[in-house]
């Protein structure tokens, strides 16, 4: 899989199945995400890659911040339910 940073991911595995995350950071065999409530940016949750499934598209909101490096919870709580209203 190819993952970027930015890009959501749903949890398939685990007591979180179903959650939407936003990949913070990725290794080669795991992923780093946070979905800014439960899971801040602060302390962002590992998880194998085998256990996500990625819908390949990072968010206009998310995109931009990262490029200046200002992300935050609230960015990440916004673009989560933006894109999920608008595609779930």
């Amino acid at each position: 899989m190819n993952c970027t940073e930015g890009m959501i991911a749903i949890s398939l595995l685990g007591h979180d199945k179903g959650s939407f995350y936003i990949i913070t950071k990725a290794c080669d065999e795991c992923v780093y995400l946070a979905d800014g409530r439960i899971r801040k940016l602060a302390r962002p949750k590992r998880k194998n890659i085998k256990h996500i499934q990625l819908v390949k598209t990072i968010p206009d909101v998310i995109a931009d911040k990262l490029k200046n490096g200002a992300l935050t919870d609230a960015d990440v709580i916004y673009a989560l339910r933006t894109w999920r209203t608008a595609n779930v």
